[in-house]
């Protein structure tokens, strides 16, 4: 796909693993897969393309870092980006399931896991494993610090307090809150490199689970509490996990509601609520709380077919 030809129109899709295609059998189930289908049913002579680049816990933060500093070479001539969840998750839960007060602007799973790896932090996994033979002297010297520093007092809060993001983070977290600014200002990326650049770019707020939980069918409802079962001492029960997530996803709903009325000027630019777009449904949409079954991708692709029908193409 390096070669663009002269005919083909480039779609660049980013998001999480609900895009990636966890919940699907197969690629030809995934949200990219359908769509592509669907905008080659056009009749305008040209070649649709739609690049899947989803990943797992993948958030807007690391989609900016991943197009901008690779991606754009593959000159798109679209790109959409599927998110809400994994960032809401790293606001809400991660910081509690790795162990601190506060969460990291920007930050996953992975984030908190490769910043201990590199400076030194004696978890339980690394106690069990060598020390890799081909590492910076860097990364030796500092697991010898931090493992001696912490031989009497192994809190991570103690690991983290000092690292200059934790405490910006902190800092905001405590002033007003981080997620809705940092949400738009990384979709503002998107959407500023788009409106000057003449692309098309459609940003899309993700449906999850929790947002119409009394509405889920039964086999949903099964798969949600083996969920639940899972990350229990993260999220406690039901009733909180709604409390507490839904709250802040309901920010992200109004700060895409203000991010399309900055951009009204640029046509280019659109922005797409998908949150309420399986309500009333019969059938399993739903996998867990995040992704989506094949007939639940359907339903996503088309709306999005719809969207750039009627206001990018």
């Amino acid at each position: 796909f390096l070669d663009k030809k002269e005919d083909e129109f480039r779609v660049i899709m980013l998001g999480g693993s609900s895009l990636a295609g966890s919940g699907a059998k197969k690629n030809s189930q995934t949200i990219p897969s359908i769509l592509e289908k669907y905008l080659n049913k056009r009749d305008d002579n040209k070649k649709y393309r739609v690049i899947n680049y989803g990943a797992a816990g993948g958030n807007t933060g690391a989609e900016a870092i991943k197009f901008f500093q690779y991606l754009i070479y593959l000159e798109p001539d679209m790109v959409i980006t599927l998110d809400g969840f994994n960032d809401t998750w790293n606001y809400v839960f991660e910081n509690k399931r790795v162990g601190i007060k506060y969460p990291i602007i920007n930050w996953s799973d992975q984030s908190y896991k490769l910043f201990e790896l590199l400076n030194g932090y004696p978890s339980s996994k690394a106690k069990k494993k060598p020390i890799p033979p081909l590492i910076y002297a860097s990364t030796v010297i500092n697991k010898l610090k931090y493992r001696y520093d912490l031989k009497t007092k192994n809190d991570k809060e103690e690991f983290y307090k000092d690292f200059p993001m934790y405490k910006i983070s902190k800092q905001k977290k405590e002033d007003k809150g981080f997620l809705s600014e940092m949400f738009k200002n990384n979709i503002s990326m998107f959407a500023n490199h788009a409106c000057r650049n003449e692309i098309l770019y459609l940003s899309i707020l993700q449906p999850h689970a929790y947002d119409n939980y009394d509405g889920l069918t039964l086999n949903e409802l099964e798969k949600i509490q083996k969920y639940e079962y899972k990350y229990n001492e993260t999220i406690i029960d039901t009733k909180n996990y709604i409390k507490v997530f839904n709250k802040e996803y309901d920010d992200l709903k109004v700060t895409m509601n203000n991010l399309s009325e900055s951009y009204i000027d640029c046509k280019n630019v659109n922005f797409l609520n998908l949150t309420s777009v399986f309500k009333g449904h019969k059938k399993d949409v739903y996998e867990d709380n995040i992704h989506y079954t094949p007939y639940g991708n359907s339903i996503i692709a088309d709306k999005i077919y719809q969207t750039i029908n009627k206001k990018l193409l």
